[in-house]
């Protein structure tokens, strides 16, 4: 395996950073070099050096990856000896995202190396509510140490490839979600009476989907239905959905 590796992560909460940088770490142990980017809008995927491993680690949002992980894989250089492998982090199910990753990667010449699907807690608190914070931990520290034992196999050359088991009622659900979001939420984004308009939601968006409005925030189209603006408003004055009265999830990034 080639020394050098870089790694392309998108996260909302910061379940998939805590994971991405547990590989790195493991690479690192392992005697590799390791580059380790957060996907943001401003990221061009023309930056990866082709003689690089390249690793994807993303979030799964209705059992697909965002859109922003499809766009930056479908603007990859082509690489027809290219290696890379997967992280599909996921509150229960990876569902379709690892073979719909897979897909786009062998469209650009790359060949898997390996692909592993990990559980941490929700942060999905306009739908359901997150796990306690005792289980919560745990979740994580084992998603992470998952990762590690993962990256080391790949290094050893125990090529594994995990792949979600879909039903059809999933696929149903898959297909709604893709259909509604991200429409749906930034139709019932709101602020409460907490919201000092200081506006700390529109430096967190990833995409650059929030602007202030009147000192308040405003969502534009591009929303990625991360999570990040509601979970992380130091005021907890975001509202979307059914996400009055639930706890915010923070684990991830604090």
């Amino acid at each position: 395996m080639n020394k050098n590796i870089t790694m392309f992560y998108f996260s909302g909460t910061g379940n998939t950073r805590l994971v991405a940088e547990a590989a790195k770490e493991e690479f690192i142990s392992q005697g590799y070099n390791c580059i380790l980017k957060e996907l943001t809008r401003g990221v061009s995927a023309q930056d990866l050096p082709e003689s690089e491993m390249l690793g994807i680690a993303f979030p799964v949002f209705g059992l697909m990856i965002p859109g922003i992980v499809k766009d930056f894989l479908k603007d990859l250089p082509g690489n027809k000896d290219g290696k890379c492998f997967i992280i599909a982090n996921a509150h229960s199910n990876s569902g379709l995202s690892i073979k719909q990753a897979e897909k786009l990667l062998c469209k650009k010449g790359y060949s898997l190396a390996g692909a592993v699907s990990t559980h941490t807690p929700s942060s999905s608190i306009i739908t359901e509510d997150t796990e306690p914070e005792l289980k919560a931990e745990e979740m994580r520290k084992t998603a992470a140490n998952k990762v590690r034992q993962f990256i080391g196999d790949l290094i050893n050359g125990k090529s594994t490839v995990e792949n979600g088991n879909v039903n059809i009622k999933e696929k149903m659900v898959s297909l709604l979600f893709g259909l509604v979001m991200p429409g749906s939420v930034i139709k019932s984004a709101c602020v409460n009476g907490n919201c000092t308009g200081c506006g700390h939601c529109v430096s967190l968006c990833p995409v650059g989907n929030i602007r202030m409005i009147n000192g308040k925030p405003s969502w534009g189209k591009n929303c990625e239905v991360c999570m990040r603006c509601i979970n992380l408003c130091p005021n907890n004055a975001i509202e979307m959905m059914q996400s009055a009265g639930r706890v915010r999830y923070k684990g991830g990034l604090v």
